[in-house]
């Protein structure tokens, strides 16, 4: 990446939070991939609703709700273009889905308690935004398209859209459904699997529609599981129950992250591919909650935070070797990855 590819960004976000770097002074032979994250700096603790959504674009963090209380969830890039999908608070607790087109915020909904943007993706210059809205406390799974809705779909507990991919002008959606996983297409949606599960990857090649996520084997252990279509085509039991499974696929290659928390009470996020336990984040009995899987260049990079009593230390590991991307110190809770 270039110089003036940096200088861009920062113009087109505004003044940087904190910078690692000066950004005025990065090496004009840094190299791609680009690395964006989505998150908040927040004052005391990561668990409060006192935070400020953030965007870090390599290792500058930008400001992107720098007078209102909100959260970056999730986020995209398409050429020059960087979109950030999350939450925006009003008065009380009540939240609006909102996202960031660079920098710019834009709201998708009304206020309720816990709206908020669960997936974005862009495409040919269409923006597209999954979130759930409440309403009666009731969970509504919404997609819109460059500001239009899409889909409509609810209202059972449990519900919710991860992922978005678009294949040949249709968009496709992976979630859960009142805590089943399940797919949309269109209007139409499909649970692929019996409840307990989810659905948290998807993605289509040649038409074929493959779908990632955990389904529940038993009371003891949970698996990690793919499904063609809605047909099921690979499952492995991981020995634990799980909170969630985050996957990604790299050629006849799938992998998966998964989330769970130990008999002493940690968080534990373990890598796998196929059936190949690879490695643990946790160590030394640290508190580690994973958040974000991808795969560039053949390299297999892990966004997760790691906590202990209150404080977060935002790691990304690369091929299983961590690298702490801000101290406790900073406070800065990071939610997802993209590598462009």
């Amino acid at each position: 990446m270039k110089l003036n590819k940096i200088l861009v960004i920062a113009i087109l976000f505004g003044s940087l939070v904190s910078c690692k770097k000066d950004a005025n002074n990065i090496d004009d032979d840094l190299k791609e991939p680009i690395f964006y994250y989505a998150g908040y700096s927040f004052t005391n603790k990561y668990s409060e609703r006192d935070r400020k959504a953030v965007l870090v674009v390599q290792d500058s963090v930008i400001k992107l709700s720098p007078s209102q209380s909100a959260d970056a969830k999730t986020v995209h890039a398409q050429g020059k273009d960087v979109y950030v999908g999350g939450s925006q608070y009003t008065e009380g607790n009540k939240t609006r889905v909102a996202y960031w087109k660079n920098g710019t915020i834009e709201y998708l909904s009304g206020a309720a308690q816990n709206n908020t943007a669960t997936a974005i993706y862009a495409e040919n210059g269409n923006i597209y935004v999954a979130g759930t809205v409440y309403q009666d406390n009731r969970p509504y799974q919404r997609l819109w398209v460059n500001g239009e809705q899409k889909v409509n779909s609810g209202a059972l507990q449990f519900s919710g859209i991860c992922a978005i991919t678009v294949y040949d002008g249709a968009y496709y959606l992976a979630g859960q459904f009142a805590q089943a996983a399940s797919i949309w297409y269109g209007t139409t949606m499909q649970t692929i699997n019996n409840a307990p599960s989810e659905a948290t990857f998807i993605h289509v090649e040649n038409g074929e529609v493959l779908t990632m996520g955990y389904g529940n084997v038993d009371r003891n252990t949970d698996a990690a599981k793919v499904w063609k279509g809605t047909d099921e085509i690979f499952s492995h039991a991981i020995g634990a129950r799980v909170s969630n499974i985050l996957a990604t696929v790299n050629g006849n290659d799938y992998y998966f992250v998964t989330n769970s928390i130990s008999e002493s009470g940690i968080n534990v996020a373990k890598v796998y591919r196929n059936t190949q336990l690879l490695y643990e984040l946790s160590t030394h009995g640290q508190s580690v909650r994973a958040m974000s899987i991808t795969i560039s260049n053949n390299k297999v990079y892990i966004l997760g935070n790691i906590l202990n009593a209150g404080k977060s230390i935002p790691t990304l590991w690369t091929d299983g070797t961590p690298k702490a991307l801000f101290t406790e110190q900073d406070n800065i809770y990071l939610n997802h990855l993209y590598i462009q």
